[in-house]
C-alpha cells in the first residue's frame, strides 16, 4: 500500500506524537505541529525510494524562520516505500542548492514544469522511524 500524507499524519500521532495537530490552512507553510515534543513538521510521501530525499528551497526556509519564530524544531518527514525517514532540520547542514525543472505542484491538477531551487538530504542522514 502507497503511502500518503493522511497515513503519515496517523502513522505519527499513533506511534510518535500523541498531541499531533495538522496545520489550520491548506495552504500553510507546515503540515503538522506537536507542541510536546517542539517540533514543526513538514511532511513528504514519495512513491519511490531514493538514498537523497528531495526539499524545496522555499520550504526549507519557510520551515526553519517559522519554527524559530515558535521557539520549536523543524523536522521534515518523509516516507517512501522502504520507510519513514525523520530529519531535524537543525541537526543537519544545510544543503546544497540547485536548480531543477520539476512539476509545478505535486498536490494540485496543474500542468506544466518550473524552476525549482532545490537540495537532498541523504537518509542516512535520518532517523528511521
Amino acid at each position: 500500500m502507497e503511502m500518503n500524507e493522511e497515513l503519515l499524519f496517523t502513522f505519527l500521532r499513533e506511534g510518535y506524537y500523541p498531541d499531533l495537530e495538522k496545520a489550520p490552512g491548506i495552504f500553510d507553510t507546515f503540515d503538522c505541529i506537536s507542541v510536546q515534543a517542539a517540533h514543526y513538521i513538514e511532511l513528504k510521501c514519495r512513491a519511490t525510494h531514493y538514498e537523497t530525499l528531495l526539499i524545496e528551497e522555499m520550504k526549507y526556509r519557510k520551515l526553519i524562520t517559522q519554527s524559530a519564530e515558535r521557539d520549536l524544531i523543524p523536522f521534515y518527514i518523509n516516507s517512501t516505500p522502504l520507510g519513514i525517514y525523520s530529519f531535524d532540520l537543525m541537526d543537519l547542514a544545510e544543503p546544497i542548492w540547485y536548480v531543477q525543472h520539476l512539476p509545478a505542484t505535486t498536490e494540485f491538477e496543474k500542468i506544466g514544469k518550473v524552476s525549482k531551487l532545490v537540495g537532498y538530504l541523504p537518509i542516512e542522514e535520518a532517523v528511521q522511524l
